[in-house]
This record gives structure tokens, C-alpha cells and sequence, in this order.
């Protein structure tokens, strides 16, 4: 009865406990230690028919490209585009971007910033920020890039077959926090997102 119970024992642990607390590290890790992005953010992706134009894969002088989606969440403050692989050139030879975002059906754009193509690191996601919209959930909302003088050795790529791009919502800390209900809900949202 006892080597059974030994046996049992064994195998409970090499193929329940230590697999369990494996995935429960992974999640807790991928929750908490990704330094690529803050923990309060939540990200969504964005759909590829959301993207209404792209004038071509490499961003050329006025080029442009533009999206159009519904805020998922509150808090809205980052549009993260993914672009490919480009030969850098010297900062005096790098391509401007200016990245523009409103909610649809405004007149003036919410917020105008410019980018340094040199900031783009090779092959990953470009984070666009912009002051939050603390009301931003089911909103729709427009942005766009334009190149301002990329040609054919400076421009930046993207790639329209398969283009990935994501929405940012940045949650303040005393929302998350303000209840057990709120912290559970932004929490399983987290992993949903982080996955």
C-alpha cells in the first residue's frame, strides 16, 4: 500500500505540481517582468481592415498611412505601428514622421507629434503616444503617418500584406487599485492582453 501511495505521489508531482507551478511562474513573469512596456497598460490589436490607406510599403516623401478604430478601453494613449527592416542613414539624412490622432468627426487633430526615422529600431513596434483620453472607450477614433521627406535611401517600410499594429490604454494606478472587483477585472484583462 505504501509504494502506491509513493508511486501515486511521484507522478502527482512530475506531471501535476511541477507543471502547474511552471505555468503559474510564466504567467506571473509575462505579467510583471515585460520592461518592454509598463504594467498598466493594456494593449489590444488592431484589425488589419482598420488601416484605410497605405500608400505604398515604403513611407515616400508625403506618403501616408491611415487608420481608422474603436477605443476599446479607457484611457487611450498609444498608437504601435510595426515596421520592417531599413538602412539607417546619419541624422541629418533621416526621414521625419509626423504621426497625427482625433476622434473622428472633429475638426482640428487631438495631438500633432514629430518622430526622427532613426528612432525606429530595426524590425519592432513603434510606440506613438500621445496625452491620454481618459474617455476614449467606444469612441472612434483617426490617425495617421506621413513621411515628410523619405525617398528611396531613407524611407521606412512597413509591411501592407501583413501590417501589426496595436492600441495602448494607460490605467491609472488608483483605478486599478480603487477595489478587489476592478484590480481582478484589469488583471484577467492584463492576461488576455499579454498573451
Amino acid at each position: 500500500m505504501k509504494k502506491i501511495n509513493r508511486v501515486f505521489l511521484i507522478k502527482f508531482i512530475t506531471l501535476g505540481l511541477i507543471p502547474f507551478l511552471l505555468i503559474l511562474f510564466w504567467f506571473i513573469s509575462s505579467l510583471f517582468l515585460n520592461n518592454k512596456i509598463s504594467f498598466s497598460v493594456l494593449l489590444h490589436k488592431g484589425s488589419q481592415n482598420e488601416i484605410k490607406q497605405i500608400s505604398s510599403e515604403k513611407l515616400l516623401k508625403g506618403d501616408k498611412i491611415i487608420g481608422e478604430f474603436r477605443a476599446k478601453e479607457n484611457y487611450l494613449g498609444l498608437v504601435i505601428l510595426k515596421f520592417n527592416n531599413y538602412v539607417k542613414q546619419d541624422y541629418s539624412n533621416e526621414d521625419i514622421l509626423v504621426f497625427r490622432i482625433k476622434q473622428k468627426g472633429d475638426r482640428h487633430w487631438y495631438q500633432t507629434n514629430k518622430y526622427k526615422s532613426g528612432l525606429l529600431v530595426d524590425n519592432s513596434l513603434f510606440p506613438f503616444g500621445f496625452p491620454i483620453a481618459r474617455d476614449s472607450k467606444g469612441k472612434i477614433y483617426q490617425f495617421e503617418v506621413e513621411s515628410l521627406f523619405g525617398n528611396n535611401t531613407n524611407s521606412v517600410e512597413i509591411n501592407k500584406g501583413n501590417l501589426t499594429w496595436f492600441t495602448g490604454y494607460q490605467f491609472p494606478k488608483s483605478e486599478i487599485v480603487s477595489s478587489k472587483k476592478t484590480s481582478l477585472i484589469f488583471l484577467i484583462k492584463k492576461s488576455i492582453s499579454s498573451f
